[in-house]
């Protein structure tokens, strides 16, 4: 068997946490949180892309 290219099986960096954008207010400004959820929404997708690369890979469509 072919194994895929290593690109389409390493899982991105984990974006921050939360935690890593709070600032002595003891909570979470809005900009923050947004920003959280940019860089956590960007690395779900480029998970969805390596699934969807993978998934190509081993189950090619027949044309």
């Amino acid at each position: 068997m072919v194994k895929p290219p290593r690109a389409m099986v390493t899982p991105g960096g984990m974006p921050p946490s939360p935690a890593a954008y709070a600032g002595r207010s003891g909570g979470l400004p809005p900009e923050a949180l947004l920003r959280h959820a940019t860089e956590y929404g960007a690395w779900c997708q480029a998970n969805a892309a390596k699934l969807k690369a993978l998934e190509a890979f081993f189950w090619p469509e027949d044309k």
